[in-house]
């Protein structure tokens, strides 16, 4: 298939011929300009969930001691927060790194409620991997499914 049918300025990436998909790299005004390139309500409730997080760091900072683990926790989820919101391509390794970091932590104390919300952040950190809104806004690109050259 030849790319006459793509926007000036997009470009097809490699063909997946398990998945039937193939990704389309735009530019990022493109993505911009585009409906899915704005944040939606799931986006936003993540990065209140890491601006929680942030708050939740800093409140372990103030009441059991200064640390520079939950300075530094404190500073990569309030950073994760605003470049979540900010539409910052930096925000897929921020999730990345952070929704790991906290779940190690959670899991050194594996009871019921930490298990919940290590599941939130693996739940979090597959949506903005591998969901069509953050691929649209954070990495630029869309699936397409049209076929064409295998």
């Amino acid at each position: 298939m030849d790319d006459d049918d793509l926007p000036e300025g997009a470009e097809r990436g490699q063909y997946d011929k398990e998945t039937g998909a193939q990704w389309v790299n735009v530019t990022p005004e493109m993505a911009r300009a585009h409906p899915l390139g704005k944040p939606g309500l799931l986006i936003y409730l993540i990065a209140a969930w890491f601006a929680l997080g942030a708050m939740g760091q800093l409140g372990f900072l103030f009441t059991l001691g200064f640390s520079f683990l939950f300075l530094a926790l404190f500073f990569l989820y309030l950073l994760t927060a605003v470049a979540l919101v900010l539409r910052a391509p930096v925000s897929v390794w921020l999730v990345t790194v952070s929704g790991g970091l906290q779940i190690l932590l959670l899991m050194m104390s594996a009871d019921i409620v930490t298990v919940f919300l290590a599941a939130i952040h693996i739940l979090i950190i597959f949506y903005i991997l591998d969901g069509d809104r953050p691929n649209l806004i954070y990495r630029h690109r869309y699936r397409s499914f049209k076929k064409g050259d295998e």
